[in-house]
């Protein structure tokens, strides 16, 4: 006799607990996505019994998830900003923090009456839809150069009604736009390739991780290019410890003025800077 949901979530939980912070939590969204039911569903059908193949299905996710491979990979979906976004192997995750850089762009469109924007790493989308759900009449533009990553973003495009809206392009930086460019910002790889990566990042794409040697090298680059392209506000998130490094890159560059922000540990996370 196969197990009810009750028992399949005390036995999951317990054996989550060395792995994951939440183990509960995990195995009753592990649970959901597998029964394609809401939280609210498992406390009022706790003594259902669970049919074979979903047990079967639920046991390879939860052995994967005990590997530490993200539950948002295994679920093929992300919150972010209040919205839920598909995401796959392909793009890297994004995370809390980049909520920030999204509300900082929105401050300057908002501010500046900017009618045109770029993101240059455009991964899975989410913050380029994001953005494109707060104004009607901006019109947004994205490039990648990760085929992989720009087929995860066209699915949230239309996943949102968004696709005749936001244009993708298969680029490095900034090539594929004409300048002049009002506002660009950017997610850029900045981790030093000798840095120790914790498990679960090893699932995600390291060409989305490793900005170089040092960790910097693609942020400069960025820059210096956003320069030559004429780009009048740049936003971009950072390493923690890059913000002299990114000051005297912008202070070469000659950017007008320039303001870091802190995430919500309190640790230097990105900068706006103006041309």
């Amino acid at each position: 006799m196969n197990p009810t949901l009750a028992d399949v979530l005390r036995a999951s939980s317990a054996a989550l607990v060395p792995h994951v912070e939440r183990p509960r939590l995990e195995s009753e969204i592990l649970l959901c996505f597998v029964l394609g039911v809401p939280r609210t569903f498992l406390h009022t059908h706790d003594c259902m019994r669970i049919d074979t193949q979903s047990l079967q299905r639920f046991q390879e996710l939860l052995a994967r998830r005990k590997e530490n491979e993200p539950i948002e990979y295994l679920t093929k979906q992300v919150s972010f900003y209040n919205h839920v976004f598909y995401i796959a192997p392909g793009a890297l995750i994004p995370r809390p923090e980049s909520e920030l850089l999204v509300d900082i762009v929105a401050d300057l469109i908002r501010t500046h009456s900017i009618e045109r924007v770029v993101e240059v790493g455009v991964g899975s989308g989410a913050l380029l839809c994001s953005l494109a759900l707060m104004f009607d009449s901006v019109r947004f533009s994205g490039g990648d150069v990760s085929e992989q990553a720009l087929a995860i973003a066209q699915q949230n495009l239309a996943r949102f009604g968004l696709s005749s809206r936001i244009s993708l392009h298969h680029c490095t930086f900034l090539s594929g736009f004409l300048s002049p460019i009002p506002l660009a910002y950017a997610n850029l790889p900045y981790i030093a390739e000798d840095y120790p990566l914790e498990s679960p990042l090893s699932f995600e794409p390291r060409e989305a991780l490793f900005g170089g040697r040092r960790g910097d090298e693609i942020l400069l680059a960025f820059l210096k290019e956003a320069r030559a392209k004429d780009v009048r506000f740049v936003a971009c998130e950072m390493g923690h410890d890059q913000k002299a490094s990114m000051e005297s890159a912008l202070h070469r560059l000659c950017a007008r003025h320039v303001s870091f922000y802190r995430d919500y540990a309190g640790h230097w996370r990105g900068f706006v800077a103006e041309f």
